[in-house]
């Protein structure tokens, strides 16, 4: 299962934008044909709306956006998922986005930031 190594990461507690990288490489084969990211609020040039036009520029287009929330509905990040195909997801993608977000709140949730240079 694809969930697997992500589970391990965080009951590890590896560094959280390794989690956050291999939660976005495990959609990205999950769903095919999509690149995905997660932003984290207040993130400096971490601006989707600028990212969005700039991968339309690439013949990408938005697929589908996602909150990431607390147990108390606080925003913790965003998903943010791309594809070459204008079209929208289908129920069973719908369900590996919810888990995907689900584990990145869990990885999330009570974790300090690390400097990334």
């Amino acid at each position: 299962m694809w969930e697997s190594p992500i589970l391990e990461l965080i009951a590890l507690r590896a560094p959280l934008y390794t989690i956050l990288n291999a939660l976005c490489a495990a959609i990205d084969v999950q769903i095919g044909s999509i690149v995905s990211l997660i932003l984290l609020p207040n993130e400096d040039g971490q601006d989707f709306h600028a990212i969005a036009h700039s991968a339309a520029d690439f013949g990408l287009h938005t697929f589908c956006s996602a909150a990431i929330l607390s147990a108390s509905d606080d925003l913790l990040g965003t998903l943010e998922i791309l594809c070459c195909d204008p079209r929208s997801p289908t129920a069973e993608e719908l369900q590996t986005i919810e888990r995907v977000t689900h584990l990145a709140a869990v990885a999330i949730h009570d974790r300090p930031r690390e400097v990334v240079n």
